[in-house]
């Protein structure tokens, strides 16, 4: 089976599914049997989010892990589909521990404080950040999140993606060619993210303006608090309290 035709089989079971729980749901406020149309409803989520084989750095190759859904309730609706796996937190209590200068963007087994252990040994195909403030997909391919941590990864995603992704809150104003958008960007004189989107300053006629930035361990040079996850525009600060999730290739069975 090629990878194309899985995730396109993916897509269209989410769909379909996502379309018979509203269907379901529209029924409930019309009958009364509403307890048993409920159990149904929990089966099928139970269906979706279960324990999958992943790619795996670790010996075997392979491993089995509980994989979420926005359908499920656990995985916030940022991230759309089924597969995910749950990595970690990024709370605003915890600025310090997860700051872009911390090592625990690039720690393992038990130097790493923050994530759980499939941070370093989990396939990455796509990456999730979901929070009250702003929710964002990134497709990526690394052998594991942590591996993504070591360089600058710019990624080819419009300023606009990131921006219709804000919940309510002030928009930083990205100037076309002005930024840079994936793994490790922006510069250290004006602004940088351990993931995100940040203004730059480049030979292109681009100026260093008042730091703009949406992501998470953001360093803006120029700021007392020493990195935050959330939102910065024009000397703004929306803070954010961030699940981070990957999606993973999916192995139909175990290897013998």
């Amino acid at each position: 089976m090629s990878r194309h035709f899985f995730l396109q089989s993916s897509r269209n079971l989410v769909q379909s599914a996502a379309i018979f729980i509203k269907f379901i749901t529209m029924l409930l406020s019309e009958n009364d049997n509403h307890i048993l149309i409920n159990r149904f409803l929990e089966l099928l989520r139970e269906s979706i989010d279960r324990n999958y084989f992943i790619k795996s750095r670790i010996t075997a190759g392979f491993e089995s892990t509980t994989c979420q859904s926005s359908l499920g309730g656990f995985v916030g609706a940022g991230c759309t589909g089924i597969g995910w796996t749950y990595i970690g937190d990024l709370n605003t209590t915890n600025n310090n521990q997860t700051s872009y200068d911390s090592p625990v963007w690039t720690a393992m087994d038990v130097n790493q404080t923050n994530f759980n252990s499939q941070f370093w040994s989990a396939n990455v195909t796509e990456v999730c950040l979901t929070s009250t403030t702003f929710s964002m997909q990134l497709p990526v391919l690394a052998p594991s999140l942590r591996s993504l941590f070591f360089e600058k990864t710019i990624l080819n995603i419009d300023a606009s993606e990131w921006l219709s992704k804000l919940e309510g809150i002030v928009t930083p104003n990205f100037t076309t060619g002005c930024y840079e958008s994936g793994f490790n960007v922006g510069d250290a004189d004006n602004v940088q993210a351990r993931i995100g989107i940040v203004s730059v300053a480049t030979d292109q006629g681009c100026v260093a303006g008042s730091p703009q930035a949406i992501g998470v361990g953001i360093k803006n040079a120029g700021s007392p608090v020493a990195s935050l996850h959330g939102v910065v525009s024009a000397g703004s600060i929306d803070p954010a309290d961030v699940k981070v999730y990957v999606r993973s290739q999916y192995i139909q069975q175990p290897p013998i």
